[in-house]
Parts: C-alpha cells; structure tokens; sequence
C-alpha cells in the first residue's frame, strides 16, 4: 500500500476524546451513562463497517470477482480495525470490574463534598493561566512549523484557541455541585499538559501520515487538524474556568485576575526565559515543571515532587537522547537533522551530512551550502554591473557561501554583513566554517534599525531573504524599506533582490504579486532589470543596468576562478528573452507593496487558496460570518461583552502584526504580549469597584485611546527605535486589555445574579475575540490596509462604546 495505516492518529484521537469525555463526567457535565452510551455506539459502528468491508474482501477473493475498489476497501478495513481494537480496548476496561469490582468511572453518585480554601482555588486558577497561555504559545510556534504558515495563521489558531476555550466555558458553567473542584482542576491540567506533549511530539508524524512531503494541504483540512489537535487543551482551560467562578461566586474576580496573572508569568517566562533556553519540545517539559510545582505548593508531603521529578527526568532523557531531534526528524523524512532551536524569528532546523547543510525557518528553507550556482548567480550578477565596487551591504546568506564569492573582488575594502537572528547566526558559524576575511564586518541586528543608524553610502546592496510570503519576509519589499534602503546607495548604486523564478506560466496571483513587486522597485530605482537564472534576480538601480551578462563578465574581466558564472557558460540571448519574457507578464497596473498594504503577501495567500477551488474564499467569509451570529442572539449584556472582547482581540492583533512588520520579531515576542495582555486584565479586573477615581466612560476613552496610540504608531513605526517600538506596542496593548478586563468585571456585576453569569460572560468575551482575530486577520486588512482598518473599528466600536455598553 502506497498510503500509510493510521495507526498512531486513530490511537491518539480515540484515546484523547475518551480522556477527555471522562473528564466531562468527572465535572458532572455529563452523565457516565451519556459518556458510555457514546463509546457504546461508536463500537457498534466501526465494528459494523469492519465487518461488512471483510465480507466484501472474502466474496471478492473466493469469486476471483476482481473488483478494482478492492485496494479502497482494503484500507478502510484496516483503519476501522484498529479504530475498533481500541474502543474495544476501552470497553473491556470498563468491564474489568467483573473481576477487580473496580470501575474505571464512578459516576456522579459517589462524588463527595470536600471544603476548599479561597487560597487554593486561586492557586489553582494561577496555574490554569500559567499553563494554558504558556501551551497555547507553544502550539501555535508547532502547528506554524508544521504548517508552513505565516503571520494569519498564527492568528487564526488564537482564534480557534479563543472558540475552543470559549465553548469549554459554556460546558464549564453546567458543572454539576458537590464535586471536588481541586481533584478536577488538577486531572484537567495534567490532561492539558499531556495532550499538548503528545502533539507537539508527534504533529509533526500525524502531518506526514496524512500530508506527505510536497503535497499542499487544502485550507480547511488545516483548520480541521488544528481544531482537532487543540481542542483537548483549550476546552478543559475554559471549563477548569468556569468550575472555579462558581466555587466562589461572590470572588469571582479573584479567579478572574488569578488566572490572568498566571498567564502573565507564563507568556513572560516563556518568551523572556524559556525560548531562550529550550526549543518547543523542551520548552513544553520546562513548562510542565514549573506549573506541577506551583501546584504541589506548600510541599509539606514528599510525595508531592513526584511528578515535578517525573518531568524533571523527561526532560533530562529527551535531551539526552534526542527525542527532540527524532520528533523535528519527522518534519523531513529522508535527511539527517543535526539541530533544532528556537529564536525570535521562527524555529530553526539545520539538516544535512558532512560539508552540506540546509538551514529552515518554520519549515521553510531559508537558504543551502555548497549551492555554487546560487552563489555565483547573486554574487557576480550584481557585482559586475559597477567597475570596482568597493563597498557591499550583504543581507543574510554569508554563511550559505556569498562570502567566498565576494572575497574574489580583491577591491572590495568593506562588506558590512547583516544578519537579524542571533540564534541563525551562532548555528551557522557552528555548522558552516566560512572564513571572513578582514573587510568583513558582521552585524547582528534588524536591517531596518541598522539602515537608521548608519551614515554609510554602499556601491552594491545583496538582499537574499525568501520571497514576500508573508509580513515578516514583506518587509525587504515594500516602499518603505526600498526608500530607507536607497539613501544608502552611491549615485549609480545597485540592489538585487532575488525572487523564485516566475515560470512560464504563472498563475494569476502570482503574476499579481510579481508586478506589485516590480512597481514598487520602479517607483523608487529609474532602471529595473531581471536576469534570470536559478532564480530570477531583480537588479535595480537609477544608472544602468546591464542585462548582457556573457559580454559584461569578459569586460570586467570576471568569471575566471568560476565554475557557472562564466563568459563561455552564459547565454545572452537565453537572458534577454527571459528578460523581456518577465516584463510583459509585470507590466500590467498593480498596487504598490507597502507597510500598510502588503499587497504581495495577500496574492501568495490567494494563490494558495485558488488551487483547490474558487469557492474556498466564500467558505471563510461566512465562517466569519457565522462568528457574528452570537452578537444578534444574545441578550444585553453578552451582546456588550461580545463587542468588548472583539475590540481587545482586534487592537492586540494590529498591535502583534505592526510589530512583526516594523521589525519581524511577532514569534518571540507573541507570549509576552499575549501575556501582557492577560496581565492588563488582571489589573483591569482588580481596578473595578477599588479604584474610585476610575469610571466607566474613562475605559471607554482607554480603549478608543488605544486604536489612535496604534494609528499614529504605524505612522511614524519607520522612525521609531526597535526598544521604543516595542515599548509602545506592550503601553497600548495594556492599555486595551486593562479596558477589557475591568468592563467584564463591569458587565458582569451588572448582569443577573446567575451562579453561571461569570463563565457565560466569560465565554462571551472569548466568541467575541476570535470574531475580532477573524474580521480583521480575513476581511479588513487584505481589502483596505492597516490603517483604514484601524480607522473602520475605532469609528465602529468607538460608536458601539458610548452608545451601548
């Protein structure tokens, strides 16, 4: 069989989903008999299907009937066989107690009453915080690796994250009375914590088995395995939740700020700390350790360390013994990977054997050793267009060999090499033994920030980052960036950018997105040129470009100590048609590429979307769509609330991307700022009723103040230094969730007295939030930009505030 059995993806689901329905009885959400009649069911019907596949198999071999769906049923057979075997396996479990009298659920008639302390509920809710965010984090850094996605993806997972947790909420708040809420909160934390290892170990597995290496997964079948791979994490956060408000109804609150501040420690331990210690296979250990101990605190029993030293050796044998190696191996079956690690930028993989590595960030390749022709191409393409360069601005891709290529011109008396990522740069000098010589000045910082500063004037500026696939890679193609980049160039200086070759016949969004690309060099450089090759390099400049490369590198004298870029190995003629042939396809009218419409990133996202159908689009319109129906059928104070949570997620959103397109740096900083946010609800939370000064309508002013800090943000960002940058990113996604947090308190207070008022309001605020993500992440910024998107929502939800809630 060319397709894989599903043996550990079945195993997994059935095994998880049934943990997590006893969990559900356990709360008293559920009945054990509801929990059993399910599983009862679910064995009759993959039992049924296994059988009548069997008996087609037998009659299609006694027969010799040669069916040609014989292979089809076959694998069907299999997989509800072992979807089967483990039901089955669960069900004899149960049945156990006809010998031991021990059964695996007692049911709701034998839970007992047990008294808890304010002080241990609000341990609890800190560590459902610490642990929740700090998972949640490490899904999505997974699950974007795994995937290949870019900054909305990110996004969109909060948002499923958001629902998940949301829908856990409501089910939370049906928990039935007399349970013991400590012995609960303690099974749903560890069934978090377990369910998030076993997918951050093995997603990796399950994505192969399903999507092999160069197949494109369809949009919907990603959100599927995310819903399904988040689902047991993110449900029990919410419940876990909603049992602890109704423990202490009158301090709900407390719980509310708890659980906030919890998050708060673990975005910042994880983002400040951890990140930079471990990659997310360990990080996800470490996070572990730290949330069983506050758990087991006081420690007045030994025992209570055991799991703590449980995962304390966990962690100690996977490093050990590479299982962190081992699960990153799965991601690319067939190589040796060598490292894993993560960095502000993304995670980063090198694999490879002896001298030739391959380096990835989240699972795209960002550039390969010993690729000679490469090298050469982008070295000598752009060299040879001025006689005697003298100084270069090399941006990433010294390691990948460019270095070697520069040291040829013996002229060159500076190349200042930028690279962002100081994780990148320490496993390139580990695994790459490049030689720089003495004219080489390598500069660990954003290029942006080091264009700032600098005062210094380059012949030859060689920009080798991936193509504008998303935010963080658009920043090297936007207006912006090329103007800030031109005023350091000579007169007759030359840029070249390279981007995958654009093929014979490209799709429409590509072809878009090339000549958006193309327009935004033309309108800053007089003279744009391609010369085709491995890639297409785009050289730009406002004095000449020459496209006759053969001619060129026999008048310069170039080519000599080369094995490709040579005089005798390059076609003219193949060059000018390529040549002519790129601008007649980017010669139609196009939107310029910029900050605030990253118009190329938007027609890659198009292009991936077009090829499996044109109704995929529609599909996500009205999923968002749907996302708003709450709004129109809830009462009023969860119709407030609702909008509430829509303009917090929506400003932290525009926030997060703002900072990843001023400086790319979304992926490291996503746990502080999720967990700045957790913290300004705390705050928020704690304010309201104690703070006298503080009224209703100035949060109201708060949150607007918010939307205008963010708008003349973008504005100025181009200016603005990376730590003031980052500064007043964390002051106004405070300030919004500070707003946010003291209104649901607000809202709530306000509402019925209902014992339940806290989760439903607390379930209201979370719809709210992935409606917020979707809208703005989907709709707004792809069709007007950023900042009539914040412009729209400060109009809309300011009106919204002082007219509504």
């Amino acid at each position: 069989m060319s397709s894989p059995y599903l043996l550990i993806p079945i195993s997994l689901a059935i095994t998880i989903y049934y943990l997590l329905g006893s969990l559900m009885v356990q709360a008293g959400i559920i009945s054990f008999s509801t929990h059993r009649k399910f599983w009862n069911f679910a064995l009759l019907f993959v039992f049924l299907g296994c059988a009548i596949l069997g008996i087609l198999l037998t009659i299609n071999i006694n027969y010799k009937l040669g069916w040609s769906y014989v292979k089809v049923i076959l694998q069907w057979h299999v997989q509800l066989g072992i979807a089967m075997s483990v039901v089955a396996f669960i069900h004899t479990l149960w049945h156990r107690g006809y010998f031991s009298k021990y059964l695996l659920f007692r049911g709701r008639q034998t839970k007992t009453v047990t008294v808890n302390t304010q002080q241990q509920l609000v341990k609890s809710a800190f560590a459902l915080g610490l642990l929740s965010v700090s998972l949640q984090v490490l899904l999505i850094r997974q699950f974007t690796k795994v995937f290949q996605g870019n900054e909305f993806l990110i996004t969109w997972i909060i948002g499923i994250w958001m629902l998940l947790s949301a829908a856990g909420a409501i089910a939370g708040s049906r928990t039935a009375n007399g349970i013991n809420p400590q012995k609960l909160t303690r099974m749903a934390l560890g069934f978090m914590f377990l369910s998030a290892i076993i997918f951050i170990f093995l997603s990796g597995e399950i994505r192969q088995t399903f999507f092999p290496s160069g197949v494109l997964i369809p949009p919907y079948h990603v959100i599927v395995m995310i819903v399904v791979m988040m689902t047991p994490t993110a449900f029990p956060s919410g419940m876990v939740y909603a049992l602890l408000t109704k423990q202490i109804k009158s301090e709900y609150p407390s719980i509310y700020a708890y659980e906030a501040l919890g998050s708060l420690a673990g975005g910042l331990l994880l983002s400040l700390v951890i990140i930079w210690i471990f990659n997310t296979y360990l990080a996800a250990i470490a996070v572990g350790f730290l949330a069983s101990l506050i758990i087991a605190y006081p420690l007045k029993n030994i025992a209570k360390l055991a799991i703590p030293l449980a995962l304390l050796t966990i962690g100690i044998s996977v490093k050990t013994l590479n299982f962190d190696i081992k699960a990153e191996s799965m991601l690319f079956p067939g190589q040796k990977v060598l490292s894993v690690t993560d960095s502000p930028y993304g995670s980063i993989t090198v694999n490879g054997s002896e001298d030739q590595f391959n380096f990835f960030e989240n699972g795209t390749m960002l550039f390969g050793t010993q690729n000679t022709i490469y090298c050469e191409e982008v070295v000598h393409y752009t060299m040879a267009q001025r006689y005697m360069p003298s100084k270069v601005l090399l941006v990433s891709g010294g390691y990948a060999g460019l270095i070697d290529e520069l040291k040829k011109y013996k002229q060159v008396k500076k190349v200042d090499y930028v690279e962002p990522n100081p994780h990148l740069l320490r496993m390139s000098r580990n695994y790459c033994k490049v030689d720089f010589p003495d004219n080489t000045k390598i500069i660990n910082s954003d290029i942006r920030g080091f264009l700032r500063k600098s005062s210094e004037k380059y012949d030859i500026a060689i920009i080798t980052t991936p193509e504008p696939t998303s935010l963080e890679q658009n920043r090297f193609f936007t207006i912006e960036f090329l103007e800030l980049l031109k005023k350091h160039l000579t007169a007759d200086g030359v840029l070249s950018i390279s981007l995958s070759g654009i093929g014979n016949y490209p799709s429409a969004p590509r072809q878009k997105a090339y000549t958006s690309i193309t327009a935004t060099f033309k309108s800053v450089f007089r003279k744009v040129e391609v010369i085709s090759g491995e890639r297409d390099y785009l050289l730009a400049s406002d004095s000449t470009i020459r496209i006759d490369m053969a001619q060129l590198l026999s008048e310069q004298n170039i080519g000599e100590a080369n094995l490709y870029v040579r005089p005798d190995y390059i076609n003219d003629e193949h060059i000018a048609q390529r040549n002519h042939f790129f601008h007649e396809q980017t010669q139609s009218t196009q939107k310029i590429n910029t900050d605030n419409h990253p118009w190329p990133v938007l027609q890659n996202t198009l292009g991936y979307l077009s090829m499996f159908g044109d109704k995929i689009w529609l599909l996500l319109v009205v999923g968002a769509v749907l996302l708003l129906i709450p709004f129109f059928v809830t009462n009023y104070h969860l119709r407030a609330m609702y909008a509430v949570g829509f303009a917090g997620s929506a400003i932290q959103t525009l926030y997060l991307l703002t900072l990843q397109i001023a400086a790319g740096l979304l992926y490291g900083t996503l746990g502080a700022m999720i967990a700045l946010f957790m913290g300004g609800l705390a705050l928020g939370s704690m304010a309201y009723g104690k703070v006298i000064s503080i009224k209703p309508k100035h949060i109201k002013i708060s949150l607007i103040g918010s939307f205008i800090i963010l708008f003349a943000l973008f504005i100025t960002m181009m200016h603005v230094e990376i730590w003031l940058l980052i500064a007043i990113v964390s002051a106004g996604i405070l300030i919004a969730s500070f707003s946010v947090g003291y209104l649901y308190i607000s809202i709530t207070e306000n509402s019925n007295s209902n014992p339940n008022q806290p989760a439903k309001t607390y379930a209201a605020d979370l719809m709210g939030s992935a409606a917020g993500i979707v809208i703005v992440t989907l709709l707004l910024i792809p069709s007007i930009g950023f900042l009539s998107s914040i412009s729209v929502l400060l109009v809309f939800i300011g009106i919204y505030l002082f007219l509504k809630v």
